[in-house]
């Protein structure tokens, strides 16, 4: 059984060493450090932010309206109201905290296909430059940084820097 295993790995080994003979290396690429120093990720989240406070000014919008109405109806005056305008203010409130949670829905998918489209983009753009970086340098295969996968690498083999420099140069912070 162990001549088997090692006549194996001997036929391996030899039937892969013209590979690694002809192999230009691994690259490897820490893709957190290269999107937070990436111009377009950075102009992707500041128009994220955008999209964000938009919609919480929208729906604070909405909530003063309501809270103004239930103020209303809490105060000594609604006990002047004829239970006919009390009951119309009660359901208007009611309508409103509905429409509120529908608001708060729908702003929060829109956000969600906003941030994944333009991610989508992001990601697009950053496969694009490490192909062009790993056929500048003559690389085989460039592997994300990512210490479940990746256990240990060279600093040499690091190309985040040179992706970051051709990713700003070709992607200068224009979020679509």
């Amino acid at each position: 059984m162990k001549r088997l295993l090692l006549a194996s790995a001997a036929t391996m080994v030899m039937a892969f060493s013209p590979l690694a003979a002809q192999a230009g290396g691994v690259g490897v690429v820490n893709v957190p450090k290269v999107m937070s120093m990436s111009q377009e990720a950075q102009a992707v989240e500041a128009q994220l932010k955008s999209n964000v406070e938009a919609a919480q000014l929208k729906l604070k919008t909405k909530a003063d309206a309501l809270s103004q109405l239930q103020s209303e109806l809490n105060s000594p005056r609604a006990a002047l109201l004829s239970p006919e305008a009390k009951q119309k203010k009660e359901d208007a409130l009611d309508q409103g905290s509905r429409e509120l949670d529908g608001m708060k829905q729908d702003a929060q998918k829109e956000l969600n296909r906003q941030r994944e489209r333009l991610l989508q983009n992001i990601f697009a753009h950053l496969r694009e430059v490490v192909d062009q970086v790993r056929q500048a340098k003559g690389l085989d295969v460039v592997l994300a940084a990512d210490p479940a996968v990746v256990l240990s690498f060279a600093d040499a083999a690091d190309i985040s820097e040179a992706v970051v420099k051709a990713f700003n140069l070709k992607y200068p912070g224009q979020a679509k």
